[in-house]
């Protein structure tokens, strides 16, 4: 009898393990692009025919929290119906430096002379945030999409 409850105590203890190894490897809990790709880090649009974004627009984020960018759409930021942020207009672009921060639910924020910049993440298939993707959504139309164009972590 005592040999059957270390053996089922055994397997028990076995299968949290093999459950808490799955669980991070499907989710890392990372929390921020850092985490997911080597610095510089950098998005350009996305190949995309329809785009309206600029091609030559670029966001790059430096590891000592300051970004860098070129024609990135900044305005007055509204909340759409679903409760996120979009843009009010897409007409004025920045080009400069700024300073950013990223927080666990996907939202990149960067603060500029001009104002502040957010884009949005994709959350990513199995939990956690996948930065592969950011997005500035524009009030009552489609969104801005942008591409990674950095190596991933190893």
């Amino acid at each position: 009898m005592k040999r059957r409850v270390v053996a089922v105590g055994a397997v028990v203890a076995l299968v949290i393990c093999i459950g808490v190894a799955v669980a991070l490897w499907l989710n890392p809990g990372a929390d921020g692009p850092a985490d997911q790709y080597v610095f510089p880090i950098r998005w350009t649009p996305a190949l995309d025919p329809e785009s309206t974004i600029s091609p030559d627009s670029e966001i790059a984020l430096l590891e000592n929290g300051a970004a860098t960018l070129k024609d990135v759409a900044i305005a007055v930021t509204e909340t759409n119906d679903d409760g996120r942020p979009c843009l009010s207009t897409t007409d004025v672009l920045f080009s400069g430096r700024g300073q950013w921060t990223a927080t666990i639910d996907g939202t990149l924020r960067i603060e500029t002379s001009d104002g502040t910049i957010v884009l949005l993440a994709e959350p990513a298939r199995f939990g956690g945030v996948d930065w592969q993707s950011l997005y500035q959504e524009v009030c009552g139309t489609d969104a801005r999409v942008y591409g990674v164009r950095t190596a991933m972590r190893p």
